[in-house]
């Protein structure tokens, strides 16, 4: 795999100090391709509903001999279709990070 495209959007401003806290990572496969896929990544604070930031990425699937995009296997391809089909709860991922206390 390798990265194709990255957007972020920085919705709310960075805390540092005390304020900290946790912030929580919700990825999502939004999209398969024959070659590529598309997840977001949301972060929140643990207080607020609203995410602090969002990206998008697009990652390629590459043939690391040619280095050139090649298909997703269909084994794999079945694999990741359940995340899509699952409406609201297609999250592939729930990370929270920062301060444990």
């Amino acid at each position: 795999m390798q990265g194709a495209k990255r957007e972020v959007e920085r919705v709310g401003e960075r805390l540092t100090g005390a304020k900290r806290g946790t912030i929580t990572i919700r990825t999502i496969l939004e999209h398969i391709g024959t070659t590529s896929l598309r997840l977001t990544h949301r972060m929140y604070r643990e207080w607020e509903s609203d995410p602090v930031a969002v990206a998008e990425l697009v990652v390629a699937h590459v043939d690391t001999s040619t280095r050139h995009g090649c298909e997703f296997p269909a084994v794999l391809r079945a694999k990741m279709r359940p995340f899509l089909e699952g409406g609201s709860n297609r999250s592939t991922a729930l990370v929270a990070v920062g301060d444990p206390a």
